[in-house]
């Protein structure tokens, strides 16, 4: 059964078919087109449209990845605004808005890990932390949450760890936490994860399913 993703305006559709497509191959065309395609779909689809915080998602993303690619500084700055974007669509208790401050701390992160600016890991933890706190005890992502939250944590190399950031650190360190090794050693998402997360992501933006 095969099943067709269509968004309005199309070069959200498309966007999103080369997004799908650059998750596959690693081809760097393919994200810059699904990049163009989603910037113009952004741009011109309403403001209460359904779908475009979805779209806003996987722009910012993108524009994150290719940040990493390139350490142009523009893509950073587009990804946390359209990242900030999504979060200001979801309002406590939606129930995208954990994911959507978790992807919003792993823009600044990444910013965080080419400039070291401690600015910016301040930011990926306090949007981390924030995201934690929307996804209560029982949440199918608090774990991954917990697991981003650990790797900002940890991501200081060159700097002394700070008494803020150390005691912020120790107030997660609960036993149900310290099982799970979230606070102490960062573990990168498994391949079943990112399939998951993927799955997760396409499945709000079809619109037609057959």
């Amino acid at each position: 059964m095969a099943s067709n993703y269509t968004i309005h305006p199309p070069s959200g559709n498309l966007g999103v078919q080369l997004s799908s497509r650059y998750q596959r191959t690693g081809d760097e065309r393919d994200l810059e087109a699904a990049i163009i395609q989603i910037e113009e779909a952004v741009d011109t689809i309403p403001k209460d449209h359904p779908y475009r915080a979805a779209l806003l998602t996987i722009l910012g993303l993108y524009l994150n990845i290719r940040y990493q690619q390139t350490g142009n500084l523009e893509d950073s700055e587009a990804a946390i605004d359209r990242s900030e974007a999504v979060v200001d669509a979801a309002p406590e208790g939606h129930p995208e808005r954990a994911s959507s401050l978790n992807n919003l701390g792993l823009c600044f992160s990444s910013r965080y890990e080419k400039t070291r600016n401690m600015q910016d890991l301040e930011a990926a933890i306090n949007r981390s932390e924030e995201a934690v706190e929307a996804a209560p005890e029982g949440h199918p992502d608090r774990a991954s949450l917990l697991n981003s939250l650990a790797h900002h944590f940890n991501t200081r190399p060159g700097h002394e760890t700070s008494r803020d950031i150390s005691s912020r650190a120790q107030a997660y360190s609960t036993p149900s936490i310290n099982e799970l090794g979230m606070c102490r050693t960062w573990r990168p998402p498994s391949t079943d994860q990112r399939q998951q997360w993927r799955q997760r992501l396409r499945g709000t933006l079809t619109v037609q399913h057959s």
